[in-house]
Protein backbone atom coordinates (compact mmCIF):
# COMPACT_ATOMS: atom_id res chain seq x y z
CA UNK A 1 0.00 0.00 0.00
CA UNK A 2 1.87 3.72 -1.41
CA UNK A 3 1.64 6.12 1.31
CA UNK A 4 -1.42 8.04 -0.85
CA UNK A 5 -3.38 5.54 -0.65
CA UNK A 6 -3.51 5.59 3.46
CA UNK A 7 -3.69 9.54 3.36
CA UNK A 8 -7.31 10.31 4.82
CA UNK A 9 -8.02 13.04 2.18
CA UNK A 10 -6.58 10.93 -1.03
CA UNK A 11 -8.92 8.07 0.28
CA UNK A 12 -11.53 10.48 1.02
CA UNK A 13 -11.63 11.48 -2.59
CA UNK A 14 -11.67 8.41 -3.86
CA UNK A 15 -14.38 7.41 -1.91
CA UNK A 16 -16.56 10.20 -2.72
CA UNK A 17 -15.88 10.07 -6.20
CA UNK A 18 -16.24 6.44 -7.11
CA UNK A 19 -12.98 5.54 -7.73
CA UNK A 20 -11.63 1.60 -7.16
CA UNK A 21 -9.74 0.76 -3.95
CA UNK A 22 -8.18 -2.50 -4.39
CA UNK A 23 -5.68 -2.53 -1.19
CA UNK A 24 -9.27 -2.80 0.74
CA UNK A 25 -12.24 -5.60 1.07
CA UNK A 26 -15.01 -4.72 -1.21
CA UNK A 27 -17.72 -4.84 1.45
CA UNK A 28 -15.66 -2.43 4.00
CA UNK A 29 -14.74 0.03 0.68
CA UNK A 30 -18.90 -0.06 -0.02
CA UNK A 31 -19.19 0.77 3.74
CA UNK A 32 -16.99 3.44 3.75
CA UNK A 33 -18.58 4.95 1.20
CA UNK A 34 -21.58 4.82 2.31
CA UNK A 35 -20.77 6.77 5.71
CA UNK A 36 -18.68 9.46 4.00
CA UNK A 37 -21.80 10.24 2.39
CA UNK A 38 -24.00 10.70 5.15
CA UNK A 39 -21.14 11.29 7.87
CA UNK A 40 -23.78 12.49 10.81
CA UNK A 41 -25.79 8.82 10.29
CA UNK A 42 -22.06 7.26 11.22
CA UNK A 43 -22.15 4.36 14.07
CA UNK A 44 -19.38 4.72 16.39
CA UNK A 45 -19.27 0.54 15.90
CA UNK A 46 -19.87 0.74 12.03
CA UNK A 47 -16.69 2.81 11.98
CA UNK A 48 -14.36 0.98 13.95
CA UNK A 49 -15.13 -2.32 12.20
CA UNK A 50 -13.54 -0.34 8.82
CA UNK A 51 -9.71 -1.16 8.68
CA UNK A 52 -7.96 1.63 10.07
CA UNK A 53 -6.92 4.26 7.12
CA UNK A 54 -10.55 3.59 5.53
CA UNK A 55 -11.92 4.95 8.97
CA UNK A 56 -9.45 7.80 9.48
CA UNK A 57 -10.63 9.09 5.65
CA UNK A 58 -14.59 8.84 7.40
CA UNK A 59 -13.68 10.63 9.91
CA UNK A 60 -11.97 13.23 7.39
CA UNK A 61 -15.29 13.71 5.80
CA UNK A 62 -16.96 14.58 9.06
CA UNK A 63 -14.48 17.28 9.86
CA UNK A 64 -14.66 18.43 6.34
CA UNK A 65 -18.24 18.57 6.39
CA UNK A 66 -18.61 20.15 10.15
CA UNK A 67 -20.20 17.09 12.18
CA UNK A 68 -18.80 17.08 15.51
CA UNK A 69 -20.47 13.61 16.54
CA UNK A 70 -18.48 11.28 14.99
CA UNK A 71 -14.80 12.88 16.19
CA UNK A 72 -17.00 12.70 19.86
CA UNK A 73 -17.60 9.14 19.99
CA UNK A 74 -14.17 8.54 17.86
CA UNK A 75 -12.38 10.17 20.82
CA UNK A 76 -13.26 7.62 23.59
CA UNK A 77 -12.85 4.92 21.34
CA UNK A 78 -11.10 1.26 22.58
CA UNK A 79 -8.74 2.18 19.29
CA UNK A 80 -5.74 4.08 20.05
CA UNK A 81 -4.75 5.19 16.43
CA UNK A 82 -8.24 6.48 15.85
CA UNK A 83 -8.51 8.19 19.06
CA UNK A 84 -5.34 10.19 18.61
CA UNK A 85 -6.97 11.09 14.90
CA UNK A 86 -10.61 11.76 16.31
CA UNK A 87 -8.34 14.38 19.37
CA UNK A 88 -6.44 15.66 16.44
CA UNK A 89 -10.35 16.00 14.11
CA UNK A 90 -11.99 17.90 17.55
CA UNK A 91 -9.28 20.67 17.86
CA UNK A 92 -9.50 21.41 14.11
CA UNK A 93 -12.56 22.01 14.15
CA UNK A 94 -12.62 23.85 17.29
CA UNK A 95 -9.82 26.17 15.12
CA UNK A 96 -12.34 26.07 12.16
CA UNK A 97 -14.70 27.81 15.14
CA UNK A 98 -17.32 24.90 15.32
CA UNK A 99 -18.74 24.71 18.62
CA UNK A 100 -17.28 21.09 20.30
CA UNK A 101 -18.22 19.72 23.69
CA UNK A 102 -15.40 19.04 25.99
CA UNK A 103 -13.68 15.98 26.71
CA UNK A 104 -15.65 13.78 29.29
CA UNK A 105 -14.31 14.21 32.94
CA UNK A 106 -14.72 12.51 36.15
CA UNK A 107 -16.60 14.27 38.64
CA UNK A 108 -14.23 15.97 41.30
CA UNK A 109 -13.60 13.70 44.61
CA UNK A 110 -14.39 14.81 47.83
CA UNK A 111 -12.06 16.96 50.01
CA UNK A 112 -10.61 14.78 52.56
CA UNK A 113 -11.85 15.56 56.08
CA UNK A 114 -10.44 17.71 58.22
CA UNK A 115 -7.07 15.68 60.31
CA UNK A 116 -8.04 15.24 64.01
CA UNK A 117 -7.02 17.47 66.53
CA UNK A 118 -4.08 17.48 68.34
CA UNK A 119 -3.91 17.08 71.77
CA UNK A 120 -2.90 20.09 73.49
CA UNK A 121 0.80 20.29 74.90
CA UNK A 122 0.66 23.20 77.26
CA UNK A 123 1.40 22.07 80.86
CA UNK A 124 -0.88 23.75 83.63
CA UNK A 125 0.30 27.35 84.69
CA UNK A 126 1.93 27.68 87.84
CA UNK A 127 0.63 28.84 90.96
CA UNK A 128 1.48 32.31 91.78
CA UNK A 129 4.17 32.80 94.56
CA UNK A 130 3.14 36.02 95.52
CA UNK A 131 0.08 38.86 94.55
CA UNK A 132 2.16 40.36 92.78
CA UNK A 133 4.54 37.81 90.68
CA UNK A 134 1.74 35.93 88.55
CA UNK A 135 2.53 33.32 85.80
CA UNK A 136 1.77 34.54 82.27
CA UNK A 137 2.47 33.15 78.80
CA UNK A 138 4.05 35.43 76.80
CA UNK A 139 6.48 35.02 73.85
CA UNK A 140 10.35 35.62 74.10
CA UNK A 141 12.33 36.87 71.13
CA UNK A 142 15.46 35.22 71.90
CA UNK A 143 14.11 31.47 72.33
CA UNK A 144 11.43 32.46 69.83
CA UNK A 145 8.76 30.53 71.60
CA UNK A 146 6.03 31.20 73.57
CA UNK A 147 7.02 29.95 77.65
CA UNK A 148 5.45 30.26 80.80
CA UNK A 149 7.11 32.52 83.28
CA UNK A 150 6.78 34.35 86.50
CA UNK A 151 7.23 38.25 86.10
CA UNK A 152 5.03 41.65 86.92
CA UNK A 153 4.76 42.39 82.81
CA UNK A 154 1.10 43.98 81.64
CA UNK A 155 -0.25 40.35 80.78
CA UNK A 156 0.69 38.95 84.15
CA UNK A 157 -0.84 42.34 85.69
CA UNK A 158 -4.37 42.21 83.57
CA UNK A 159 -5.17 39.03 85.22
Amino acid sequence: MSSSSSDPRSLLDALRSGAPLPAFPAEAVESARALARDVSQAALARVEALPEPLALAVLEAAVSDGHTVLPEALASSSVKPLVKAAKKALYQLRSRGVAVAGPARAAPAEPPPPPPPRPSTRSPAPSPVTASERSCWHGCCAARAWRWCRCSCPTSAAW
